[in-house]
């Protein structure tokens, strides 16, 4: 027997399971005969096994499932060990069987990032924006979250570096920032060149859409924190202001929001997506495809009256109070229909809507905020109305 590491049950927590040749707590911390040995000893009347989350402490985590058997006079511990054998592949399947009907359940925290992100405004009081913006130039740094994990287990690379990209210069773009130089950092457990070129070449063709320059960037072996084969990987992007975004000062309750379709799940919602493909399966190839570059930022507040731009990532479409007065608050009114990538988490996790449009882009990949915009741009850029701006009211937290 072995005794998992401390960093193995960090890692996977209550996925990590063992089957215990005893009814626990009884006879912890024994294995094999002496466990049997002592229940016929202990003149117990039955025994059995347990199913339970591994710890830290060997043989006390939380109990998942136990089976149980008659202990009979006639029984010696290779009798006993033979028959206990038997009710652990049965509750293992069991165990199976049960797990597998659930919905997988997933616990949202949005509240505590934005719990984070407001005690670090007290420290940085003008941090918040997208992209932070000094003296003309705007910076903005960023990941590929969970997304990566998924192109680790599918060894596919070839968009990874595009998404890396599109986080960050996206975060300039809806800021009035044209992108103009872009570095990278990627950690790995130890070097792989074909996977490193891989995805440096995709961070590459990122930089081409977003006309930006890869100027440099770095590359770390880190074995002892990262796991055979695991990669990270995160960006640093500069550009130049071209558009003041967003202009709060001009927003009031006739603004309207529209939408800038997405490319699908681009680069957030993928640690709930992991847990999902361990019991489903799903087209990989659609799952990652690339972040949407939105270099129409650009052109857009010059032939409309754009006065805020919301990059939809992490928190879904709470973004939006990103970029209002914080005398107003958004209202969401449509009811677009979801494309076909949103329908399955939504169908497969049991998440609300609402939760889908908190935690998902859901077919929206930047909000924009306009006093009004005419139907001929409407159709070209395949905007979608989605809701309005509105009087926030006194009493609403």
């Amino acid at each position: 027997m072995r005794i998992i590491s401390d960093s193995m049950i960090h890692e996977f927590g209550d996925r990590l399971l063992n089957i215990h040749p005893s009814l626990l707590p009884l006879h912890a911390g024994k294995m094999d005969l002496a466990v049997h040995a002592d229940v016929i000893q202990n003149n117990e009347e039955f025994t059995g096994c347990t199913l339970h989350v591994v710890s830290k402490e060997v043989d006390n985590g939380r109990i998942v499932m136990q089976s149980q058997c008659r202990v009979h006079d006639y029984d010696t511990p290779i009798q006993l060990k033979r028959k206990v054998q038997e009710l652990e592949a049965d509750c293992i399947l069991n165990y199976v069987k049960i797990f597998s009907t659930f919905n997988i359940g997933y616990s949202l925290d949005v509240g505590e990032a934005s719990k984070f992100v407001g005690g670090l405004r007290n420290m940085i009081p003008t941090i918040g924006g997208f992209c932070s913006i000094n003296d003309g130039i705007g910076t903005s740094t960023d990941g590929v979250g969970s997304k990566m994990e998924i192109a680790n287990k599918y060894n596919n690379y070839e968009n990874i570096g595009v998404d890396l990209v599109a986080m960050c210069v996206n975060d300039l773009l809806v800021c009035g920032v044209r992108p103009t130089l872009f570095l990278d950092y990627i950690a790995v457990d130890r070097m792989d060149t074909e996977k490193c070129k891989k995805v440096v070449d995709s961070i590459y063709r990122g930089c081409k859409i977003a006309k930006c320059m890869l100027v440099g960037g770095e590359t770390a072996e880190m074995r002892h924190i990262f796991f055979k084969d695991k990669m990270d990987i995160s960006g640093f992007a500069v550009g130049t202001v071209v558009h003041k975004l967003p202009r709060m000062e001009e927003m009031d309750d006739k603004c309207v929001l529209y939408g800038l379709p997405s490319n699908g799940l681009h680069a957030n919602g993928f640690t709930l997506i992991h847990q999902l493909l361990k019991n489903n399966q799903y087209d990989v190839g659609e799952l990652l495809k690339p972040t949407k570059i939105y270099m129409e930022l650009l052109d857009l507040p010059v032939r409309c009256n754009v006065l805020g731009a919301a990059h939809i990532t992490g928190g879904g479409f709470s973004n939006i109070a990103r970029i209002i007065p914080p005398t107003l608050d958004y209202n969401i009114t449509e009811q677009w229909e979801f494309p076909r990538v949103f329908k399955w988490v939504q169908e497969m996790s049991g998440l609300s809507r609402e939760d889908m449009l908190n935690t998902f882009n859901c077919g929206i990949g930047v909000v924009l905020v306009s006093t009004h915009i005419d139907d001929r741009l409407i159709k070209e850029f395949k905007l979608i109305k989605l809701g309005r701006l509105n009087v926030k009211l006194q009493n609403k937290c």
